[in-house]
């Protein structure tokens, strides 16, 4: 061996023939060999030529090759590895276990999670680092452990994953490990659930270019909005004849916005979360509106709400045992059947619901 460098819990090393070797504790990727499996011998790492390992302390790793450049890998989590990746980034969207990103130039890139096929990758095999899906150009995309949906620059609406409810809007219950397109319309606005470790019936929507509004999948709570049973639908449904601009999914509800401002919510209501006042009826399976109010922009949570109006107050409603509400009084209301004020937001903030929390960006500042 010619230079080694021990971390906490890990160990890099180069040897004679000037190859680099690593082994031990690899949870942050530390062994630089593009996963997070512990090694209890040394593994090499590529094969480029390396003359000296300068660092390997804590989750981080850097190394020189023999033709002078400097290399780093690990834990980044205070830019420690110094990169400055130029990669622009436009979505990123992730949920549970599998992620996606679309590339400022339209490329859609997918890691983690593979067991169903939510890469998209047409492999079965879990990704530590992106790989690309196809070649085409992406403008939304939205990637699940259990169903992925992405929608072309083109208007064509892609999915692919696990799809035992349908989600897959295929007219089947088949698994597909690569996209496959939904009919041949052209879309708009894609929508798939924040979470899905909670939800054992995957489903969809989307909204087409002329503002149809569609949803297929699992229907056990009411969630797709289409006044039927309980019974999944594997193909897209239109949900009434009004012409809608925004779509937002939870766990088991739904919310959109009408062009002419109106907020809709079906689905579940055990938590209050549809918003209309009816207290926390178990399931509202057709669109009933919120109020009378004009509302520009909606994000749905797992069982809560958030809107913003025309006057940009930010309002939410439902579960709150979190302080999901954003009104200070978690310990005093655990649900809330209709829309309670959050704040007063001067100009068009951005936000969007995770789980159990929302986040909000001023987009006049970025």
């Amino acid at each position: 061996w010619l230079s080694v460098s021990a971390g906490g819990t890990h160990t890099v090393a180069i040897r004679s023939d000037k190859t680099l070797w690593a082994w031990g504790f690899n949870g942050a990727g530390q062994l630089g060999n593009s996963n997070t499996t512990n090694y209890s011998s040394p593994i090499q790492i590529g094969t480029s030529s390396w003359s000296q390992v300068i660092t390997s302390t804590g989750s981080v790793a850097m190394a020189i090759r023999t033709d002078g450049s400097l290399w780093a890998w690990g834990t980044n989590a205070y830019g420690q590895l110094g990169y400055n990746d130029p990669t622009s980034w436009v979505m990123f969207g992730a949920i549970s276990n599998s992620n996606a990103a679309l590339r400022s130039d339209g490329a859609l890139f997918t890691w983690g999670d593979n067991t169903a096929g939510a890469l998209g990758d047409n492999t079965r095999v879990d990704k530590s680092s992106p790989v690309q899906v196809g070649t085409s150009s992406w403008t939304q995309v939205a990637a699940s452990n259990w169903g992925s949906i992405a929608l072309r620059t083109d208007g064509a609406l892609f999915t692919w994953g696990r799809n035992g409810s349908g989600q897959l809007g295929q007219n089947d219950t088949v698994v597909r490990s690569s996209p496959v397109q939904v009919g041949t319309s052209s879309w708009s606005q894609i929508g798939l659930p924040n979470f899905g470790s909670g939800t054992p019936q995957g489903w969809m929507g989307a909204i087409r270019t002329d503002g149809a509004l569609f949803t297929w999948g699992g229907n056990v709570n009411g969630q797709l909005g289409n006044s039927g049973s309980a019974a999944s639908v594997s193909s897209p449904i239109q949900i009434g004849t009004s012409s809608w601009t925004q779509l937002a999914l939870g766990d088991w509800h739904g919310l959109a916005l009408r062009t002419d401002g109106g907020l809709f919510t079906w689905g579940l209501n055990d938590n209050g979360q549809l918003g209309n006042n009816n207290g926390v009826q178990v399931v509202f399976s057709s669109p009933a509106q919120v109020g009378t109010s004009s509302w520009i922009s909606v994000s749905a949570g797992q069982s809560f709400s958030v809107a913003q109006k025309t006057d940009y107050t930010l309002w939410a409603w439902g579960f709150n045992t979190d302080g999901e509400i954003g009104n200070t009084l978690s310990s005093s209301t655990i649900k809330y059947s209709s829309p309670v004020q959050v704040a007063t937001v001067y100009g068009p903030w951005q936000f969007v619901a995770g789980e159990k929390h929302v986040i909000q960006v001023d987009k006049s500042y970025g």
